[in-house]
């Protein structure tokens, strides 16, 4: 079955003793593999390191039975499955991912598994090297390199499609790259006569706690909404944020870059220093072009906000009597509203999700929306609502609510309206980029919608003038964003453990949902860190007509193909083959 193989591809699991990597071929071994080096190879690059290379087991392994049942194995056992869930859990632990689908379950605590779970260690990187400085990221490298190793780069565990994991591999761990440097007057070029307020921040943070770090001189700078994002990944696959009607996408936003490159050398990055890596690595995809180690972000003022959340519920009525047609209108209605919204300065996030269901005919739905202007009044924000709120309130198949409040920073908005997601779950992403035409063709929106009608379809609507009046060849950034007015994005889970017919189905929900939003919008892209893993012709979806040209830059600084993904650009030069060996196609 087409779908049984796809999982097979998915978690790149692999039972591995002693086989052969094939003959006369440019390969990368992986532990198990003849070609991986010796353990006294590893000894000495360990000294090399300072006692930095790790071989950790995943955290949930003292679960199970072939662990002692001593009282701090069970203390750790119930550590792991009672934090699970948060995003930090797996981010401070070397190995694990927050969706252990990337790991094939291998290792989940039992508690949260269906059945009684398993715990594999062949999933899991097989060692993994605690980088606290840019030369232990550029040793790695080197060593990599020079001993044909796969390698794989993990920040801050929260990848949508599983590229910062991958089995029996040597692992860059890169949290604890830390440190801040606060800029009053910073300029990357000598001919600049422009200087920035800007925050150097250390690759191994969340944007959260940089964000804290600017709010601590009454300045912010544009991070994600979820604080627990990594800046390696955000920054990499472009980085969209609340902020992003004002001051544009987060690649915007980078002034200068520090780096290792494929090579194992540490450069600077800017527009007067190899601008071609500093346009390639802002939006072109996380551990591609090299390992970051730092970046230089601008600061600006903390905008004060004023927000109202709306929602409206489709009754029982409507939705057994009308098939919830009267919702569905609403609703495309709304998001048609979105660019003239963007032209009074409103930006937000809607979701659309089942409230309720029925035998007798379809779930109640519910529709509920943030939205916020950045620098405004309540009174501006009402005004540019009030046509809005007239049309759904005259609608009498369901009542509206509105609450309306002005926040006076951008932490308390943060913190109060966006938090760390709820992670350890399964979970296959799938999302389009949509623009004006796509959102301005409402029969085909509401026809998209009841596609999602048993899960929760999310709405992201941050571009506005700060992302459309961008150059959309500043950065390689998908230039579809610069024409964006939602990202429309679902995530499908399904249960740990799940057996393979579960994962099946969910593969094939996930494939259909994915072709239903591309066909609304086939015209434009897709954002890649949120994107389907089996998205048709994905480098065009990417990063459309700028494949070409970050192409040409990976064979030319990585012509080794040190660092390599199934989803990343330069993807088509390596072929991963039976037991896990990456040969050169």
């Amino acid at each position: 079955m087409r779908h049984s193989l796809l999982i097979l591809l998915l978690s790149l699991t692999y039972s591995v003793h002693a086989l052969s990597v094939p003959t006369g071929k440019q390969c990368k071994s992986i532990a198990g593999l003849t070609g991986w080096p010796d353990p006294p190879v590893w000894k000495k690059f360990n000294t090399t390191l300072s006692g930095a290379l790790l071989e950790p087991l995943p955290p949930a392994q003292a679960c199970y039975t072939s662990v002692s049942n001593s009282s701090s194995t069970n203390m750790l056992c119930d550590y792991s499955t009672s934090s699970w869930k948060l995003s930090s859990f797996h981010s401070a632990d070397p190995v694990s991912v927050a969706y252990p689908n990337w790991q094939d379950d291998a290792c989940v605590p039992p508690l949260l598994s269906e059945g009684s779970g398993r715990c594999s260690l062949d999933a899991f990187p097989k060692y993994v090297v605690n980088a606290s400085t840019a030369e232990h990221v550029a040793q790695t490298v080197k060593f990599a390199a020079s001993n044909s190793v796969r390698i794989v780069v993990k920040g801050g565990a929260h990848d949508l499609l599983g590229r910062s994991t991958a089995p029996s591999v040597l692992s860059l761990w890169t949290r604890h790259l830390q440190g801040f440097q606060y800029h009053e007057r910073f300029s990357a070029c000598p001919s600049d006569s422009t200087r920035y307020t800007a925050i150097t921040a250390a690759a191994g943070h969340v944007t959260g706690e940089i964000q804290q770090m600017a709010a601590d001189h009454n300045m912010t700078i544009v991070g994600a909404a979820d604080p627990s994002v990594g800046l390696g990944g955000f920054l990499t696959g472009g980085g969209h944020s609340p902020l992003g009607s004002l001051h544009g996408m987060a690649v915007d936003n980078v002034l200068q870059l520090s780096l290792v490159t494929p090579n194992g050398d540490i450069i600077t990055a800017s527009p007067c220093r190899n601008p071609d890596i500093f346009w390639a690595v802002r939006g072109g995809g996380g551990a591609t072009f090299g390992v970051l180690v730092n970046a230089t972000l601008r600061a600006y003022p903390v905008p004060t906000i004023a927000l109202a959340r709306f929602e409206f519920n489709s009754s029982h009525d409507e939705a057994t009597s009308n098939s919830n047609n009267a919702f569905y209108a609403a609703a495309a209605s709304v998001i048609a509203d979105m660019p003239a919204l963007y032209s009074e300065g409103l930006a937000g996030y809607f979701s659309l999700m089942p409230i309720s269901t029925s035998n007798d005919g379809l779930p109640q739905m519910n529709f509920a929306f943030l939205i916020y202007l950045l620098n405004g009044s309540l009174g501006q924000l009402q005004g540019a609502l009030d046509p809005i709120m007239s049309r759904l309130n005259a609608t009498p198949e369901f009542t509206t609510s509105i609450t309306t409040q002005y926040v006076p920073n951008y932490l308390g908005f943060q913190s109060s309206f966006f938090v760390a997601d709820k992670v350890g779950n399964n979970r296959l992403t799938v999302s389009r980029l949509w623009g004006e035409q796509a959102v301005a063709n409402k029969s085909g929106v509401e026809q998209t919608l009841r596609k999602f009608s048993s899960q929760m379809l999310q709405g992201t609507c941050v571009s506005g003038e700060g992302v459309q009046k961008k150059s959309s060849d500043d950065s390689a950034l998908n230039p579809a964003w610069r024409r964006t007015v939602v990202e429309m994005m679902s995530g499908i889970p399904y249960p740990l453990g799940a057996n393979a017919s579960k994962r099946d189905n969910t593969m094939t929900q996930a494939d259909m949902l994915s072709t239903v939003l591309s066909e609304q919008a086939p015209d434009m892209g897709t954002y890649s860190n949120e994107a389907w893993i089996h998205q048709a012709d994905f480098r065009k979806a990417f990063w459309g007509e700028h494949y070409a040209r970050l192409l040409a830059i990976k064979r030319r600084i990585d012509p080794k193909g040190v660092f390599w993904c199934q989803w990343c650009v330069g993807a088509e030069d390596w072929v991963l083959g039976d037991g896990g060996a990456l040969c050169k196609a």
